[in-house]
């Protein structure tokens, strides 16, 4: 996979196909097991954007589908939710910072643990707990909260079984990836350092 500061999801269209168990999707599978029906109450639910995105995000990462057909850079990780006060999509991303991102004066004057980075050849490691659970750790992660309210979901038909639904699926997670990288990447690069960002 190829990561830059402001790609934080990308679709693996490859895997889902070679792993594919009824030789289409392998996503389509682990769509039908979620039993969409159970998540809208009639069609016209399941024909909101929103809803709809947030039910296809949850059914394509991890830890339901590992690799996920959405595949979140390793040094992150991104929910979908949905706004209290409209039901709108918000996206919360999650971004784990080393202590030497805090303000000197609120930095421990000693030495002390931080998150251990495992190598990755895109550049952009995943960050764990250390393995020492007897040394005392900061472990700092800033949440990211974005508002998907204006953005143009994908407008689902409303089909929860078969082809239309795995079509309908792949399509709203391919398009909540390009959002997501379209008006997040740049914060998550300026919150990291990596580059200049607009917070507009």
């Amino acid at each position: 996979m190829h990561w830059t500061p402001t790609t934080l999801v990308l679709i693996d269209e490859a895997t889902d196909r070679d792993r594919a168990s009824d030789g289409r999707s392998r996503y389509g599978v682990y769509l039908r097991q979620q039993e969409p029906k159970r998540w809208f109450m009639d069609k016209i639910e399941a024909r909101d954007p929103a809803a709809f995105a947030r039910f296809a995000w949850t059914a394509g990462i991890g830890p339901i589908m590992s690799p996920g057909y959405a595949v979140v850079r390793p040094d992150l990780n991104i929910r979908v939710s949905r706004a209290e006060y409209d039901n709108s999509l918000l996206v919360l991303i999650d971004v784990r910072l080393h202590h030497d991102a805090l303000d000197k004066k609120h930095r421990p004057p000693y030495r002390i643990a931080t998150w251990e980075t495992i190598s990755d050849s895109g550049g952009y490691p995943a960050r764990i707990e250390p393995e020492n659970e007897a040394k005392t750790a900061l472990l700092l992660t800033a949440t990211l909260r974005v508002s998907g309210a204006a953005w143009d979901l994908w407008q689902p038909s409303g089909e929860l079984e078969g082809e239309a639904l795995t079509d309908d699926a792949k399509s709203a997670v391919r398009r909540l990836a390009e959002l997501i990288n379209e008006h997040a990447g740049s914060k998550v690069a300026t919150l990291l350092g990596n580059e200049a960002g607009c917070w507009e």
